[in-house]
């Protein structure tokens, strides 16, 4: 007589429910324009207002920042002819000219904030949702126009 072997199983189910949020990048900017008015050549001037970044998105971003040429004129290092040079930092309150310095110089690139780029005494680096950051610009007009 031959015995055939059992085998015992047994079932067990259980359910698990998983939940996806996708990364959600958006700032807003409150003005979204500022105007520093008529300007001297061969002057520096620091805007008396901030521009308010706000990252409204669901995670903390760091903020890039870029300039751009105009139609006359050329975004540079350094004012001359026909060139300007254009400075960002975030600061709660406005800041001096001297407070902005060579890391705060925006160029056609953009360029990523930093602990010290674009710092006054705020910083664009990985801000939390719902936060705000204040941006305030100096402008260096062209030392001459051609036209």
């Amino acid at each position: 007589m031959a015995l055939a072997p059992a085998i015992a199983q047994c079932a067990s189910f259980g359910t698990i429910t998983l939940t996806v949020t996708c990364r959600y990048l958006s700032i807003s900017i409150s003005p979204d324009t500022y105007s520093f008015g008529i300007v001297d050549t061969n002057s520096t001037v620091t805007s008396t207002g901030s521009n308010t970044v706000k990252n409204d998105g669901n995670a903390p971003e760091t903020f890039w920042l870029s300039g751009a040429n105009t139609a006359n004129w050329t975004l540079q290092n350094a004012p001359g002819i026909n060139q300007f040079s254009l400075y960002a930092i975030f600061n709660s309150t406005q800041p001096a000219n001297n407070d902005f310095g060579s890391d705060d110089n925006l160029t056609t690139s953009s360029q990523a904030s930093t602990v010290s780029r674009f710092a006054g005494g705020e910083n664009g680096v990985s801000v939390s949702n719902n936060s705000e950051r204040h941006c305030w610009f100096r402008f260096a007009a062209p030392t001459a126009l051609t036209a």
